[in-house]
């Protein structure tokens, strides 16, 4: 982390900056989090300049509700808050519709969404055990490639058949998933779509045909 990004670094940092324009009078701080921004508060406090006369704003506000809870005033006037529930929801959704139905990472996400509703991701249910198996072993297969890829890299890079070894798995899979990666980077190391018309039956509501008897 940079010094820049605490409280102190940032205090010391602004304190510099302060010195250096004694003849200031109005000031206005905003930065890359809240640190930022309340090390830079201080700095104007200790520096004798008056919260009226400072306007920062923050982005977290996980600082700034603190500052706000005193009974001092303040130089933080404003802070963007941030929903981490909604952040990390929109995160797994994108990684779920990435590995599980090969949709591509949009350049831009937005959380919570653009109706002001939290973001729920949308994974199926499991009910049945081929299901569990199905998810399993997909993920399993990307472990691999991974393993594969990582072990092909290197300055000392070893041969196909000593990977494959090392893997126990064969030659031509590793020769494949290493071209696929040298290819397209990490889009290469997901299922290509299959061809054909796609199932009417979603996986998630296929049942067993036979059951045991009770």
């Amino acid at each position: 982390m940079s010094p820049y990004n605490t409280p102190t670094g940032a205090q010391d940092k602004i304190a510099a900056t302060i010195t250096a324009n004694a003849g200031v009078k109005h000031w206005i701080i905003w930065g890359c989090n809240d640190e930022n921004v309340q090390g830079g508060v201080t700095a104007m406090e200790n520096a004798g300049i008056s919260a009226d006369n400072v306007i920062g704003v923050g982005l977290g506000a996980y600082l700034a509700c603190k500052d706000w809870s005193g009974s001092k005033p303040s130089g933080m006037k404003a802070a963007l808050f941030i929903n981490g529930k909604d952040v990390g929801a929109l995160a797994v959704q994108t990684m779920y519709d990435k590995l599980k139905n090969s949709k591509d990472f949009p350049k831009e996400g937005f959380a919570p969404q653009h109706d002001g509703q939290p973001v729920v991701p949308h994974i199926p249910k499991v009910t049945s055990v081929s299901t569990v198996h199905d998810r399993a072993t997909s993920a399993q297969a990307l472990a691999l490639r991974a393993r594969i890829v990582l072990a092909c890299d290197g300055l000392d890079v070893p041969s196909i058949v000593a990977v494959a070894r090392e893997l126990g798995i064969t030659a031509d899979t590793v020769r494949k998933w290493r071209r696929r990666f040298l290819a397209e980077r990490l889009d290469g190391l997901v299922d290509e779509p299959r061809p054909g018309r796609p199932p009417s039956i979603a996986v998630d509501e296929v049942h067993p045909r036979h059951r045991p008897a009770t």
